[in-house]
């Protein structure tokens, strides 16, 4: 219940009457309760749909990992098994040659022939072994960055050849061709799993949507450096004739007073094939969107590629493609982290 009184004076200012009222305010009450409980919930809802979005994300990242332990492990097990074959060869060949030496029956032409097989094997072993080191490598390499995250210096240009390295399995028994343009002296201080993760959700569209159906598909990786930008949040989209582009930006740090003058790395991401339908391409960046769902699309990739970009390496990322032509993601991020 809610009253109101109020007293009413005469001129000598003595009380003469009093008047007031009293409302019955209890729905009203009931109704802001039931409010509040109704924010609550719905903030609670938020809370859980917000976990369970990094929850998946996380699945989609060790998903990643693991395909990629498969595909090395299986691409390992060539090199691998053609040393094991040569190095059996040659202990039977020894073997050979030891018989005849202790029964008195070897023969030069038996040494020379043993000799130029054990040169060929050993060539071979060596070669191959290596090819499988590089390899383990390569993995040991961007496995320890994406499941750590940890932030480091690296160079860029090896860094790239380390990522597609670990990726050739993904080309095997194909056309395509990945080309990389890039200075050597380009050093960042950042988060290189990162890096993994975008660039492999990159070639992985290439590969299931750009060159689908396109026997013989171009990749290029382009990195150059520049002024860092001035700070801004934004998302815009634009069109031009068949080039349909949408950009997604976060704040970045600026140059601080007294202090030189910031650098920022352009990394731009290009394929050749079939490109982003115009009525899509706004929505590439959201969670959970995919035109690939029957296929077991997850709808993760590029949501996660934009939380890195955006989040983790404090940048910005646009896209650009044209349909039957291809498609182009620029990236601008800072030099350092």
């Amino acid at each position: 219940m809610r009253s109101q009184t109020e007293l009413e004076f005469d001129k000598s200012g003595t009380p003469v009457r009093m008047k007031g009222f009293t409302q019955d305010i209890t729905e009203r009450k009931q109704a802001e309760i039931k409010l509040q409980e109704a924010k609550k919930a719905a903030e609670e809802a938020l809370q859980q749909l917000q976990a369970t979005q990094e929850q998946l994300v996380e699945a989609a990242k060790m998903a990643e990992l693991g395909n990629l332990v498969a595909g090395v492990a299986h691409e390992i097990n060539n090199p691998v098994g053609v040393g094991v074959t040569a190095i059996s060869r040659l202990d039977t060949l020894t073997k050979e040659l030891t018989q005849l030496y202790k029964s008195g029956q070897m023969k030069r032409s038996d040494l020379e022939k043993y000799l130029k097989s054990i040169q060929e094997g050993s060539e071979l072993t060596f070669k191959n072994l290596t090819r499988a080191a590089e390899l383990i490598q390569s993995f040991k390499l961007v496995a320890v960055d994406q499941a750590g995250e940890q932030q480091r210096t690296f160079t860029l240009k090896e860094y790239l050849h380390e990522i597609l390295t670990s990726l050739q399995p993904e080309f095997k028994r194909t056309k395509h061709q990945v080309s990389i343009v890039c200075d050597e002296q380009i050093t960042l201080s950042s988060y290189p799993g990162a890096f993994f993760q975008i660039l492999t959700n990159f070639i992985m569209n290439s590969l299931i949507h750009g060159f689908k159906d396109q026997p013989e598909g171009k990749i290029t990786v382009e990195a150059k450096t520049s002024t860092l930008d001035t700070p801004y949040h934004s998302r815009g989209e634009s069109s031009e004739g068949d080039l349909k582009s949408v950009t997604y930006t976060h704040s970045v740090e600026g140059k601080g007073e007294g202090e030189g003058e910031k650098r920022q790395l352009i990394l731009r991401y290009s394929d050749n094939g079939k490109g982003i339908p115009n009525e899509v391409i706004n929505k590439i960046f959201d969670p959970f969107f995919t035109t690939n769902r029957q296929g077991g699309g997850s709808g993760l990739g590029l949501h996660i590629v934009f939380n890195l970009v955006t989040h983790k390496l404090n940048g910005t990322i646009s896209c650009e493609s044209t349909t039957g032509q291809g498609t182009t993601f620029t990236l601008k991020i800072p030099m350092s982290v």
